[in-house]
């Protein structure tokens, strides 16, 4: 009896033996996949932050790029504003002086007609 308990005890040992190293094994492999799993989180989490640097480094450039292009617009309008004040200004000036040319003349010849009488 005491040889079949010893039987039952060594086979009970052997399936324990096995069974843990069963565990060990599934334990390795789900450390390996888990390893796998985060590296590959963090090689895309680092390609994704790559890529958005990149496009909002671009985005900068371009706005950039659009505000120097505002700017000189500005500074062109600002110009042409400027011009077209001038150009008004000396419209008038020239429209004046016609007007007080003509007024001048027009007076300068009535009087020149006009009889003079003396009193």
């Amino acid at each position: 009896m005491l040889g079949i308990a010893d039987q039952i005890g060594a086979i009970n040992e052997s399936q324990l033996n096995s069974g843990k190293s069963r565990v060990e094994d599934l334990f390795l492999r789900f450390r390996r996949q888990v390893t796998i799993a985060i590296g590959l989180t963090i090689v895309l989490g680092l390609l994704l932050a790559g890529f958005s640097m990149r496009n909002i480094l671009g985005l900068e450039a371009e706005t950039a790029q659009h505000y120097k292009e505002i700017s000189n617009a500005r500074a062109e309008l600002k110009q042409l504003s400027a011009r077209l004040v001038e150009a008004q200004e000396n419209e008038r000036r020239s429209i004046s002086r016609e007007l007080h040319d003509e007024v001048g003349q027009a007076l300068t010849g009535v009087l020149v007609e006009w009889p003079i009488y003396p009193r």
